[in-house]
């Protein structure tokens, strides 16, 4: 169990599925090459780094209009590292977030220790794992190694 204090709901629930994902400019670049990553009925991680929101708005659409949150259970992102406006220009992460993914259904936590920052968790892709927003936990009933 893994338990994220500091973590924010934005989109409250439970999800329960395989886990995928990764760096949300690595899973765009992956659409249409023999490595799409495949997120139908999984839990998504996205992370990123030193992406301004107008970007990390453009990606989440460009995965959004390829389909790729169609059938997902619930979506992890990291703690954006980096991932503001530059000086001047406003837009907050998590509105862009809620932007694009408003008319989905699932729960999405947000500013979880993966990716890039100074405590990153090392997580088991593959494995099923249950996400609950209340309780801020990313669960795997399985070990990612043997």
């Amino acid at each position: 169990r893994l338990s994220v204090p500091q973590a924010r709901e934005l989109k409250p629930g439970k999800a329960q599925g395989p886990l995928t994902g990764g760096c949300l400019t690595l899973l765009c670049r992956s659409l249409k090459t023999p490595y799409e990553v495949q997120t139908q009925g999984r839990v998504v991680l996205i992370e990123d780094v030193n992406e301004p929101p107008y970007r990390i708005d453009g990606m989440l659409w460009q995965l959004k209009k390829a389909g790729k949150f169609k059938g997902v259970k619930g979506v992890v992102f990291g703690e954006m590292i980096n991932c503001h406006p530059p000086k001047g220009e406003s837009g907050k992460i998590d509105d862009v977030i809620l932007d694009v993914l408003q008319d989905e259904k699932f729960p999405i936590l947000m500013n979880c220790p993966i990716g890039h920052g100074n405590e990153m968790w090392t997580l088991p892709l593959g494995i099923n794992a249950t996400l609950d927003t209340r309780t801020r936990s990313l669960v795997f009933k399985k070990s990612g190694v043997r």
